[in-house]
């Protein structure tokens, strides 16, 4: 066994202040974009290119930091996988949509629970699921409205008790998933 580091030994992103409270990465043949949420509820963007040297094959990374404040108190964090939108959940749940790369709320969705306390993409990349306190996983993704914009919509709410989700498994071959709560309810 060995470890590569693909992007180099060096730390891409360092959050100065708080703790880290979640992670969100995606990947494409172009580079990474890894987002994290820390205590303070900021929520921190690192967008890196990779670069091949032709002459000696040398792989390198140039990357951009950027900073999202949400308006209300960000709870939960996801990457859509092809680098198109950043989801932030927050405590009056409630999923914002971010386009990427350029950082630009484009709307928010009221799921009308509790507060966003996990989120998760299914297989493909385009389907958000958003766990909230009540025990309720809603799906959302992208559909296009009369304007013909990619905007995020309610698909559907599984209901799996009343203690909150805590994590949720997407399945890697299917769009299955798998959700974890408060009480151990799996």
């Amino acid at each position: 066994p060995s470890v590569s580091f693909p992007y180099g030994q060096d730390p891409q992103l360092v959050v100065q202040q708080g703790e880290i409270r979640a992670l969100a990465l995606s990947e494409t043949e172009s580079g990474p974009v890894l987002a994290v949420l820390d205590s303070t509820g900021r929520v921190l963007l690192w967008t890196g290119t990779v670069k091949e040297n032709l002459m000696t094959g040398e792989m390198s990374t140039e990357s951009v930091v950027s900073e999202v404040r949400p308006g209300s108190a960000a709870t939960a964090i996801a990457l859509s996988s092809n680098h198109d939108w950043l989801y932030v959940g927050d405590a009056s749940g409630s999923v914002q949509q971010w386009a990427l790369p350029g950082l630009e709320l484009v709307q928010t969705v009221d799921l009308k629970g509790g507060p966003i306390t996990t989120m998760a993409m299914l297989l493909g990349g385009i389907s958000l699921l958003a766990g909230d306190t009540e025990g309720v996983t809603s799906q959302l993704f992208p559909v296009r409205d009369h304007e013909n914009r990619h905007l995020l919509g309610l698909v559907r709410q599984f209901h799996h008790g009343s203690a909150p989700i805590r994590s949720i498994f997407s399945e890697a071959r299917r769009k299955g998933f798998l959700t974890l709560d408060d009480d151990a309810e799996l």
